[in-house]
């Protein structure tokens, strides 16, 4: 395109300003680019979440919230001690034990549902007692024909049936965790648990993502680089064909990282998908990010970028030179 005259106010003298052109970067090395800032953002991620869980596993807080939850499940008789001092579910225990037949096993299960069934800690009044008998009066076989008669007993009493009513009872333990929530303490402190470690996952796996793709290109203030478009060779410009600023860049990644990041994870990576189709197939080969924002991804090998027209215009002077390479893509400067 033809240069434009603008008035440089340092100088006082009007200058000519002139095309500056970059060769597109090739989708090969903007994927190579992403491949391995993604890898180095995952393993980042997961060193430091290792460090974290073993930081929250002798937190004292932490200590804290798992022996109340111990403590309650303990005292409802839902998980017990094992050999080796840890609270497991008591059905598990009960279950692998090589101490006891199948039908001791469903006896042992039944005294112990009976009597959190009663727990008036988690249940109101005979609330508990009806849901047991419930139970009991639902059970069916394979042939939907019921295991228990009107007082509760078992229809079948050959020791042949033994392992399907441990199976019965064992599937009653399962349904019952969900019933220690009705303990508020407990279900207080598992909350605070569930929340503290979701952070945790969250803060662990998106803190190496921004660090690898927005502090360190801001060290790179002229390329906007990340490490892996470093090795590449590769960088950001403005549609101007100079450097971008920092409010440009810092919107831009905000609504890569939300849109087509984030807003992908939910939205089937659609919006992902759209980016790097964009990107493939059309005429500038701009991601949905660039195309918004005007910006280009392109190949710079020794290449210098420019922060702004004025120090373009005074290299140019010392070198006397008049222009950059006419490569095929060529961002422009308007008026």
């Amino acid at each position: 395109m033809k240069s434009k005259m603008k008035l440089d106010p340092q100088i006082n003298e009007e200058i000519p300003v002139e095309e500056i052109s970059y060769e597109r970067a090739n989708n090969f090395k903007r994927f190579s680019a992403n491949l391995l800032d993604t890898f180095l953002s995952l393993l980042t991620g997961f060193i430091l979440l290792s460090l974290t869980f073993l930081i929250l596993a002798n937190a004292p807080g932490m200590i804290e919230l798992r022996e109340v939850r111990e403590n309650i499940a303990l005292d409802a008789g839902l998980y017990q001690v094992d050999s080796n001092g840890d609270a497991i579910r008591a059905n598990d225990i009960i279950y692998d034990s090589e101490d006891m037949t199948a039908l001791e096993k469903s006896e042992r299960m039944n005294n112990i549902l009976f009597s959190f069934y009663r727990n008036s800690n988690f249940f109101d009044g005979n609330e508990g007692i009806e849901i047991y008998k419930n139970y009991f009066i639902e059970a069916t076989n394979d042939d939907n024909k019921r295991l228990f008669d009107d007082d509760l007993n078992r229809i079948y009493t050959s020791s042949d049936y033994d392992y399907v009513y441990l199976e019965f009872y064992n599937g009653i333990f399962e349904t019952s965790f969900g019933y220690l929530f009705n303990d508020s303490n407990y279900s207080k402190a598992n909350s605070d648990f569930i929340i503290i470690y979701s952070l945790s996952i969250v803060a662990t796996l998106v803190f190496p993502f921004i660090i690898f793709y927005y502090i360190v290109p801001l060290f790179f203030v002229r390329t906007r680089q990340t490490l892996g478009m470093k090795l590449c060779k590769i960088a950001i410009v403005n549609y101007d064909g100079l450097a971008l600023k920092l409010g440009k860049f810092t919107l831009r990644f905000l609504f890569f990282y939300v849109v087509e990041i984030l807003f992908s994870l939910v939205a089937f990576l659609i919006p992902l998908a759209f980016s790097l189709t964009m990107m493939i197939m059309s005429k500038s080969h701009q991601t949905l990010h660039d195309y918004l924002f005007s910006t280009y991804c392109v190949s710079i090998d020794n290449r210098t970028i420019y922060k702004d027209i004025y120090e373009y215009v005074l290299s140019k002077r010392k070198t006397g030179s008049k222009k950059l390479e006419d490569p095929s893509f060529k961002p422009y400067i308007d008026e």
